[in-house]
């Protein structure tokens, strides 16, 4: 295990977990429930996604799909799914930033996600295919 892990072993340490399925409801009714895998990498990855559904309206297969980003407090690097452009690039770096964009996807974790629409009574979801996810849409 790294030495900047924060599950380093320590006497009478408990290791820190990320794990956070979540449940969001409207009116007292669930609408989203979503997880993900990834260790350090759950928070943010949720947070990138459910933003680009809530807030950016976009499908939550699509945002699901989206490349992601992760900034590493114990080593100052910001680390890139893919690839950025130039300008920002360069940008991040002469703010003191290091980008690492050498990380395989599947680092970025793996959401499954379900949204309930009660209008329309339909249940649709997101599975990322990073690590193989499959949603079946049939009724």
């Amino acid at each position: 295990m790294s030495a900047t892990s924060p599950n380093r072993y320590e006497p009478n340490k408990r290791p820190i977990s990320y794990i956070s399925p979540t449940i969001l409801a409207k009116d007292d009714y669930p609408i989203i429930g979503i997880g993900s895998s990834g260790g350090r990498r759950i928070t943010s990855t949720l947070t990138q996604v459910l933003v680009r559904h809530l807030m950016f309206e976009q499908p939550i297969e699509e945002a699901i799909e989206e490349n992601r980003s992760y900034y590493d407090l114990h080593n100052p690097t910001i680390q890139i799914e893919g690839r950025l452009s130039t300008n920002v690039s360069e940008s991040l770096e002469e703010d003191g930033y290091t980008i690492d964009n050498s990380r395989n996807a599947v680092h970025f974790g793996a959401v499954q996600s379900l949204i309930v629409d009660y209008n329309e009574n339909t249940i649709k979801g997101g599975a990322d295919p990073r690590r193989f996810g499959e949603w079946d849409s049939r009724s």
